[in-house]
């Protein structure tokens, strides 16, 4: 558009221009929908000097236009949140005009300027009936699309008192400024999936840590009531056999095998009850996840002559079960490499505490490897 068509000198920018540089603005430096759409509405109805503006969203569930938000909006129109113009009642409810446009923006996916509501001409050129429009209307009406990605995801509509001639600098804004909000809707939808993605998944993880734990505790549990007990009673029978041969002067290779039998059956009651703590430890249930870190650590590595330091900055509370399991988990696995292949000499696990979150470190002095 040139200056003299616009009214605006040289090195000033137009109001059009204007229009569409606060929505642009608006959507790089705002994050909430609801106030991009907000900028978006008052550029438009300040530009074309509209009584009143909405902006519909397109619910795909309904084939509904839901109104998100209004300007001026007077008592006729009723309440922003309840009102809706869909497919089947747009046309025949006939309360607002301006209604049956916005579905037919919807359903076209094109601009719609009607420069005077109250001429025949105009009405018609837009594909309406004459009597369509119930309400004595006699200023302007814009309808712009809110487009991305080739698909219509809602309306902008602006009505005036007065006619209005558009120009094809008011229709190359409008249609850039739906552009945008286009846009800013469709990343609100995309930034709204992904947290509900987020959450399913979160939740997934939790049941899947919750799960696992309760199978440890039940595998445990039934290690420790049977397996275990069965383990005990063999090795207390064996060292009865034991005895009872060595009073009646048996064999000594008899005795001396008798004896073999009955260390190996209580070293296998000592990895036995090793494996249970490992799948669950009592201490993480009874006294919490330092004195389970502690104690498994100290089995671990003390063993080994590998010094073990561990400490707490801050004030550490109880945490729900599968994330005192979880955290237990993570501190299992370091301790048990660093036992098998860290040929270290002191370890150091650290569990720094604040109100937002809790980081667990743990160092060694070991032989480390190459990453690459």
């Amino acid at each position: 558009m040139s200056s003299q068509e616009s009214g605006v000198g040289q090195g000033e920018s137009s109001p059009q221009l204007k229009a569409v540089s606060r929505v642009s603005a608006a959507l790089a430096g705002l994050s909430d929908l609801q106030a991009i759409l907000r900028v978006g509405l008052d550029s438009v109805c300040d530009l074309l000097g509209a009584r009143r503006g909405a902006i519909y969203l397109a619910d795909e569930e309904s084939s509904t236009l839901l109104l998100r938000l209004g300007r001026d909006l007077n008592a006729v129109e009723g309440q922003i949140d309840a009102k809706t113009v869909s497919k089947g009642d747009a046309e025949t409810e006939g309360d607002a005009a301006e209604r049956g446009l916005a579905r037919r923006v919807m359903d076209s996916g094109r601009t719609l300027l009607v420069e005077e509501l109250s001429r025949e001409e105009d009405i018609r050129q837009v594909g309406l009936a004459t009597g369509e429009l119930t309400r004595e209307e006699t200023g302007f009406f814009a309808g712009v699309p809110l487009r991305s990605r080739h698909k219509v995801l809602g309306v902008l509509e602006a009505v005036g008192d007065a006619p209005r001639r558009f120009t094809s600098d008011d229709r190359h804004a409008l249609t850039c400024v739906g552009e945008l909000l286009g846009v800013a809707v469709d990343r609100a939808e995309v930034l709204e999936q992904l947290s509900r993605g987020r959450e399913t998944y979160q939740r997934l993880a939790r049941y899947c840590l919750v799960a696992q734990d309760e199978e440890r505790r039940r595998i445990a549990r039934e290690l420790h009531d049977e397996t275990s007990q069965s383990i005990s009673a063999l090795a207390l029978n064996l060292r009865a056999l034991v005895d009872v041969a060595e009073m009646s002067g048996l064999s000594p290779q008899l005795v001396e095998r008798l004896k073999k039998v009955e260390s190996l059956a209580q070293q296998t009651g000592y990895e036995l009850t090793r494996i249970i703590n490992d799948l669950r430890p009592g201490l993480l249930d009874s006294a919490g996840l330092v004195a389970a870190i502690r104690r498994f650590a100290h089995d671990h590595l003390e063993a080994q002559d590998v010094k073990v330091d561990v400490a707490v900055k801050g004030s550490l509370p109880r945490l729900a079960p599968e994330i005192e399991a979880n955290l237990f988990r993570f501190a299992q696995g370091a301790i048990t490499n660093i036992a098998r292949h860290a040929e270290a000499h002191s370890v150091w696990i650290t569990l720094e505490c604040s109100p937002e979150k809790l980081v667990m470190q743990i160092r060694d002095d070991g032989r480390g490897f190459d990453i690459s």
